[in-house]
């Protein structure tokens, strides 16, 4: 625990730790991060599974920069979090779980996109997406809802020291 312990003395982490609003700050910076990243996912799972069928999937192209800046400001906001309370996070189920659900939404969702933009037929509109596709998409929207209930859980079985 002691790289926990150092990084708990910098000074990004005693500013979360010490100061009237930083936490808060980053908590709600951790929050947007989080509507962008699960709202874009969201709405290429639920596309995949035919909601939008109207929708041309060209338009992820276009929002998978956005989910990238949000996953962005996540990483950054999480990381400083981290560091303030690092050695009480590590000890905690539901931070535990919600890295893993993050990590395995994120191969979901890679796994997704990836057979989406394979999928000519389905890209295009000229066919439903296929039952693999599906899958995944049920799988994202699992993993992802998953991280944002660990994460709230989080906030209620933890003490900031």
């Amino acid at each position: 625990m002691n790289f926990l312990e150092g990084l708990q003395q910098t000074v990004m982490a005693r500013w979360v730790l010490e100061s009237d609003y930083g936490f808060y700050i980053l908590l709600a910076g951790h929050a947007v991060g989080m509507a962008v990243v699960a709202g874009a996912m969201f709405m290429l799972a639920i596309r995949v599974l035919g909601y939008g069928k109207d929708e041309p999937m060209a338009v992820f192209d276009r929002l998978y920069p956005v989910a990238w800046w949000g996953f962005a400001l996540n990483a950054l906001t999480g990381t400083i979090l981290f560091a303030a309370n690092g050695i009480h996070l590590f000890q905690n189920l539901a931070f535990v779980l919600k890295l893993v659900m993050i990590a395995l939404g994120g191969v979901a969702v890679f796994a997704l996109a990836r057979g989406v933009r394979q999928d000519q037929a389905f890209f295009e509109g000229r066919a439903s997406a296929s039952l693999r596709s599906k899958v995944l998409a049920v799988a994202t929207l699992g993993l992802w809802t998953g991280a944002i209930i660990a994460g709230r859980v989080i906030g209620y079985t933890m003490t900031y020291s």
